[in-house]
């Protein structure tokens, strides 16, 4: 609701100082005396300080990179200039120049003509990005096949594989195992890491008994095994600094006295690589929360190839796997 007695008080107060920027030089100078020089120059030269401040103020939020990209204000100052130029009237200038601008503004330069013109730059954007994607996965999936080329060592027998998201880039990476039953299981991981395409790195071997699981975009892996009375479970992360192409962040171990039944007799919980910091398990927990939150696991089961996938082999390299 207007506060009418507010808007009131505004109105009075802009009233008094307007009358008194008009009252007090006529009662300072009014009396027949001599107006200083510098006054004299207030008076030649603040009306164009004023003009331009009062462009600055009517300039200030344009933009030239989003539509209309000044465009309308462009041309009404082009015509103010360009009529006071040839008829040297304000008045006019400003009225036309107004107008011009309204009508720019109001019938040329609507906002759904801008939309349409920013969509369709967009549009040509997202295709010249996919180009620049598919560029980028073709070259990488070469440098797979070229690696796995050179390291015939790792796949020579029944090898299967899989391409999948496993670190957060927009390049897919290589998950591949051997099929044959072993409890040491051969599962790599070719990938890209820290925005270096030009060399793959390899993980692994990774996982136990034909199996591992990874956590999508997240470049984390998940690997547990048992043996001996002992259940483990490891979270390591995909890295170029290491020897292996991945580093332990946490672990746990479990064990039990009696062939894996019942509750376990002992569980230690550690964060890091090796056993120099155990921890409670309620830091474990919380940081296995912080590596992958509510992101669900995948499963990497090559044994038989029960999962059905594709299988490594020299013409799945030449094809860059199909893609």
């Amino acid at each position: 609701m207007v506060d009418y007695r507010h808007a009131l008080i505004i109105i009075l107060i802009m009233g008094l100082v307007t009358l008194a920027t008009r009252i007090v030089p006529v009662l300072i100078f009014g009396r027949g005396e001599k107006v200083p020089d510098y006054i004299m120059y207030l008076g030649r030269t603040v009306p164009y300080t004023a003009m331009g401040l009062l462009i600055v103020y009517c300039l200030r939020d344009i933009s030239f990179t989003s539509a209309p990209h000044a465009i309308p204000e462009i041309i009404a100052m082009a015509v103010v200039i360009g009529s006071y130029l040839w008829k040297r009237n304000s008045i006019f200038s400003v009225v036309v120049g107004t107008v011009i601008y309204m009508f720019l503004v109001q019938a040329v330069f609507e906002e759904s003509f801008f939309e349409e013109i920013d969509t369709a730059a967009e549009d040509i954007s997202v295709v010249e990005s996919d180009t620049d994607s598919d560029d980028l996965t073709q070259k990488c999936l070469k440098g797979y096949a070229d690696y796995l080329a050179d390291h015939k060592d790792l796949w020579q027998s029944e090898t299967v594989y899989e391409l999948d998201f496993i670190n957060d880039d927009d390049v897919p990476d290589l998950i591949f195992g051997g099929t044959d039953g072993a409890h040491a299981s051969n599962i790599f991981i070719l990938t890209y890491l820290d925005g270096n395409y030009d060399e793959v790195v390899c993980c692994g071997s990774i996982g136990a008994y034909n199996a591992t699981c990874y956590y999508p975009k997240l470049g984390i892996i998940l690997s547990t095994d048992m043996g001996m009375g002992y259940e483990t479970e490891y979270y390591s992360e995909l890295s170029a600094d290491s020897e292996y192409g991945y580093k332990t962040l946490c672990h746990m171990y479990s064990y039990y006295e009696e062939d894996y039944e019942g509750e376990p007799s002992e569980i230690k919980f550690f964060i890091g690589e090796g056993e120099d910091k155990e921890v409670m398990q309620e830091e474990y927990d919380e940081c296995v929360k912080e590596l992958v939150g509510d992101t669900e696991h995948k499963l990497f089961y090559t044994y038989e190839n029960e999962n059905g996938y594709e299988y490594l082999t020299q013409e799945a390299l030449d094809n860059l796997f199909g893609e």
